[in-house]
């Protein structure tokens, strides 16, 4: 208003203005230049923030892509790796399935040149054994056990006359066949042996009612109980009581042996293998002869030798087989 009346007041408004603009609107414009600054260097700041962050998210999801690419190669790379070990699994397996299996093979004799003329092969999948003997005509031999098979079914003559056509190398060949065939031959007899005495004692342990680890004292008790009961005097006197008691004292005697550390006399032919007395007696001579240990030695290089070394395990092979025979009809009426 008072610029509206003249010139003549403007002159002391400008007077009294100015102490008034530095004392109060200077300081204030000051104070609203410096955020107004601060504001534009926190916008700034936040333009930078900003592009800073779109900067790594951008390298980032390069980051992340390289990454998946380097997965999805490795992911690629062991799928091939194992389509390839299974290829060849299937591979192995088919070849497996379709080779023949290869036997145990024993060089029984060699040539000047270290070649084989004669070997012993051994099948484990099927047991079959078999000797290959190679002619000097290049055809080989085979013997096994269809040789075997007719030998022991053939008699004395027919079986001298064919060993006899045979040559040197092939009589050796069928010489250590036989040895051979021998040797298992007395370990599986051994080993029947061995667990028909087992189960022998086994069940007359349980014919008296009694375990293992029964002492001396409570087997005899067992043993007078059971006498008693069963004497012939007290059971009419009759063959079948006689029988009855004669067994229960061969078991009982049986176990006395047993315990005392002895074989026992449970083999065949022995006591208490439930033959009758007449077949004892007639087949006790033989029993006696196949339990003694038999040792057969022979030249190779005489020819005269291996032909009474094969006669003489022919003529063992028949006893092991006649004793298996038995054993086996022993089992038999056993079990039933």
């Amino acid at each position: 208003q008072d610029l509206e009346q003249g010139q003549s007041r403007e002159q002391p408004w400008r007077q009294h203005a100015a102490p008034m603009h530095q004392q109060y609107i200077a300081p204030q414009l000051a104070v609203w230049q410096s955020i107004e600054h601060q504001r534009q260097q926190l916008h700034q700041h936040g333009q930078m923030l900003q592009q800073e962050l779109v900067l790594q998210e951008a390298l980032m999801q390069q980051q992340l892509q390289h990454q998946e690419q380097l997965l999805h190669l490795q992911l690629q790379q062991r799928e091939q790796q194992l389509q390839l070990q299974l290829q060849i699994h299937i591979r192995q397996q088919q070849q497996r399935q379709q080779a023949p299996p290869q036997p145990v093979t024993e060089v029984v004799m060699v040539d000047q040149h270290g070649q084989p003329l004669i070997l012993r092969q051994l099948f484990a999948e099927s047991g079959v054994t078999q000797t290959i003997v190679w002619n000097d005509d290049g055809s080989h031999w085979a013997f096994g056990e269809r040789t075997v098979t007719s030998l022991l079914d053939n008699n004395v003559d027919q079986t001298n006359a064919w060993v006899a056509s045979l040559s040197d190398r092939q009589l050796h060949g069928l010489v250590h066949e036989l040895a051979r065939r021998f040797v298992e031959g007395s370990q599986r007899r051994k080993q029947r042996q061995a667990d028909d005495e087992t189960q022998r004692v086994s069940s007359s342990y349980d014919f008296f009612g009694l375990r293992e680890e029964a002492t001396d004292k409570e087997l005899d008790n067992a043993y007078r109980r059971l006498a008693r009961a069963m004497h012939p005097d007290k059971n009419g006197g009759t063959d079948e009581a006689k029988e009855a008691f004669q067994a229960m004292k061969e078991r009982y005697e049986l176990l006395k042996e047993h315990r005392a550390g002895g074989l026992g006399r449970g083999g065949p032919g022995g006591e208490g293998d439930g033959r009758a007395d007449g077949e004892s007696e007639a087949s006790g001579q033989a029993q006696q002869q196949q339990q003694q240990p038999t040792c057969i030695s022979y030249d190779p290089s005489d020819r005269q030798s291996l032909h009474q070394a094969a006669s003489e395990f022919v003529r063992q092979l028949h006893v092991l087989q006649q004793d298996a025979s038995c054993m086996h009809q022993q089992a038999g009426k056993g079990g039933a």
